[in-house]
């Protein structure tokens, strides 16, 4: 005689052998048979079309690479039930900025074939770090990771470099603050002075004119010296001044016989004594 099972352990059993039902239809689901013996049962397993986006390594999605750029691999599954044509995008952002595209493309994958995407794209830096992010036709569907980006070091200043003053004459009062020195008898004395400050020697004319206001100048004094390379001159003054006015102005011309439109000139004025009738 066989044993009967007890009335507890059959109902308890009931459920059970129903989940196994269920986890063995589930498994065999992918069968023509298995499919239709379930569908017969009222059961049939999801069948919604969705395409797989992920990153090749995705613990370590990226690797930087000199030239600010940055190396990463994503993967694309077709699970739509027939053959689909996916379109990907790479965007680089920075934070508190837009996002900037970097690459772009199609896939075109038969139904459960899948390819992978090998990219090098600019990391987009503009601070501490980068988001670079992967799309399949938006936002709905996207991956991406963060991209530390290396500090930026201020560059030194560079210091202006000294620049050497350019080869010329120079010529100056003895005296600038109050270069000439009146005399009663309508005289004037001053000196001026000439350095040659040229690689070679200079051959020099100078010339000393009084001038009051709208008359023309009057020579008071005239001359001429050679200096050698990087010798100065001070040339001592005596004239007389030309008064037909409240003031005369004294000027002082010394050019080079090397470069003759090169001509420099300093001048001073002076007061006129007052003209009693």
């Amino acid at each position: 005689m066989g044993s009967r099972m007890p009335k507890w352990a059959s109902a308890a059993l009931g459920p059970v052998a129903v989940l196994v039902l269920v986890l063995v239809g589930l498994g065999v689901a992918q069968t023509s048979p298995g499919g239709r013996l379930l569908h017969a049962l009222g059961i049939s397993s999801p069948s919604a079309p969705y395409t797989e986006l992920a990153f090749v390594n995705p613990a370590s999605p990226g690797t930087p690479v000199p030239g600010a750029t940055v190396r990463f691999a994503f993967w694309v599954h077709n699970v739509e039930g027939s053959v689909h044509m996916s379109t990907w995008t790479a965007t680089t952002q920075a934070p508190r900025r837009a996002p900037i595209v970097a690459a772009s493309g199609r896939l075109t994958l038969a139904n459960g074939a899948s390819d992978t995407v090998a990219l090098r794209i600019p990391t987009g830096c503009a601070g501490s770090q980068s988001r670079i992010n992967v799309s399949l036709g938006g936002a709905h569907q996207t991956i991406g990771f963060w991209l530390s980006c290396p500090a930026h070091r201020a560059r030194p200043r560079a210091r202006p470099r000294a620049v050497p003053p350019a080869p010329s004459t120079v010529l100056t009062f003895i005296n600038p603050a109050k270069p000439g020195t009146q005399h009663a008898n309508g005289t004037v004395q001053f000196a001026f002075q000439v350095a040659n400050h040229t690689p070679s020697s200079q051959s020099y004319a100078w010339t000393v004119t009084t001038q009051t206001r709208g008359r023309a100048p009057v020579e008071a004094a005239a001359g001429h010296f050679t200096l050698p390379t990087y010798y100065f001159a001070v040339l001592p003054v005596h004239v007389r001044v030309a008064c037909t006015g409240t003031r005369s102005r004294i000027s002082i011309v010394v050019g080079s016989a090397s470069d003759e439109g090169a001509q420099q000139t300093i001048h001073f004025f002076v007061l006129c004594p007052s003209r009693r009738k």
